[in-house]
């Protein structure tokens, strides 16, 4: 899709700069839009970074841009063959098993912190603070969408049940934000055990329910199904002040909102267990049929992305010292969409491994590459510093830097014009 936009572009606008980056950045802004809104994000990520590389690839002989084209399409070709074969035959990975690893971990996160909300009731003391497990239960949720993205591709069992994964997966966000409410309850108000009697019932049986639900992940027939506990309050809230009880039916609205969400998990991991026969559809009509429809916050990171490409734009033609151009627009374009899949990530934390690609690109590039004399030698080069780079910096909020990184390091160590130079 980049290579034919970029074809077209370049015969539509091969004599006016600016109506060619007009259309460049209508193009691209599309794709940017579309990137936060399917789970197909990265064909349109890939669509969108290409079209500036392919585009501005030519320099300034428009007779090669064609040709330019084509060549870069083969190198992006062979980059996928080559990686398809060592994933398939050297080092296979299992989507299937990163996604079911991170739901059995934020499942037992969600007990953890169910457990510190009722531990009075539960009578079980904890060494971590719930902080820690809220922050390790976001960390998890941003990442599922990707992983199920990714195991539906490399699972026929995931694809075949990803309607019943991605109920799961809506079901956990909604049960995270759930006790993030309860948290904020007022329940020191209140004694909540005196008004609400079945209350330790109720801590009990939601303690069973994950540990339930963490034996069927494990892939464990359950010992027990979930059974109801009324959460009825006693005739004395009358005697509350008129705010503590509201607070305290608020509270009982979220305790029975859990109840509800935590059956239909049940059901739903039984479901893609194959447990049980019964059909769980935690959607019910939550999402619109045009729910991306001028997404604010989609609209935001393209403005933001859009700034900052043309600025990019405005420095390489009129600032005349500015280096390798094209790199700069293309390395500005890619950050920029990089960071809209990841707008939660600030911007400082890609600073770093920016300033170490640069710093490892131009170390091999002054010290190494003179030395070097066969494609085996680069070969071995490249490797370690790809490996080196793909190791500091692994976390996935570290992603959009580590890409600046690699990037960075090749451009840095000038591969084509030592080893090509024709």
């Amino acid at each position: 899709m980049g290579v034919l936009a970029t074809i077209t572009l370049i015969a539509l606008f091969p004599q006016d700069r600016w109506l060619f980056l007009i259309g460049m950045s209508v193009f691209t802004g599309l794709c940017t839009y579309m990137m936060a809104g399917t789970s197909r994000w990265y064909f349109w990520q890939l669509a969108g970074l290409s079209v500036p590389l392919l585009a501005l690839a030519g320099g300034s002989n428009p007779l090669n841009d064609f040709q330019t084209v084509v060549t870069r399409f083969e190198e992006t070709a062979l980059g996928i063959v080559s990686y398809s074969l060592v994933w398939l035959l050297i080092w296979p990975t299992s989507s299937r098993e990163a996604l079911e690893n991170a739901v059995r971990q934020l499942v037992a996160g969600q007990r953890q912190l169910a457990a510190h909300y009722l531990t009075s009731t539960i009578g079980e003391t904890h060494d971590v603070g719930p902080e820690a497990f809220r922050q390790q239960a976001t960390q998890v949720l941003a990442h599922l969408g990707g992983l199920l993205d990714g195991a539906e591709v490399g699972s026929y069992e995931v694809w075949e049940a990803r309607h019943a994964w991605r109920g799961l997966i809506h079901q956990l966000l909604q049960l995270s934000s759930t006790f993030e409410r309860l948290r904020q309850s007022p329940t020191k108000e209140f004694n909540r055990e005196l008004l609400i009697p079945e209350f330790p019932k109720f801590a009990a049986e939601l303690d069973r329910r994950f540990s339930e639900i963490g034996r069927m992940l494990e892939g464990h027939l359950p010992e027990h199904r979930p059974t109801s506990v009324p959460l009825n309050v006693e005739e004395t809230i009358g005697s509350l002040s008129p705010f503590h009880r509201a607070a305290l039916l608020l509270y009982r609205s979220q305790l029975q909102e859990i109840d509800k969400l935590t059956r239909d998990l049940f059901e739903t991991v039984a479901d893609i267990r194959n447990f049980t026969r019964a059909k769980v559809d935690p959607t019910h009509g939550s999402m619109p049929l045009l729910s991306s429809a001028l997404d604010p916050e989609r609209l935001a990171s393209v403005a933001r992305w859009f700034t900052g490409l043309w600025l990019a734009w405005f420095i390489a033609l009129y600032v005349p010292d500015i280096p390798d151009t094209v790199e700069f627009i293309v390395l500005t374009n890619t950050l920029s969409m990089a960071l809209c899949v990841t707008p939660q990530l600030p911007i400082v934390r890609v600073f770093l491994p920016v300033a170490f690609g640069i710093a490892l690109g131009g170390a091999i590039y002054v010290l190494v590459m003179p030395h070097l004399t066969s494609f085996a030698s680069l070969g071995v080069v490249i490797f370690a510093a790809v490996f080196l780079i793909c190791y500091l910096f692994h976390r996935p909020a570290q992603a959009a830097g580590k890409a600046a990184a690699l990037g960075l390091v090749v451009m840095a160590m000038d591969v084509f014009s030592r080893f090509f130079p024709c």
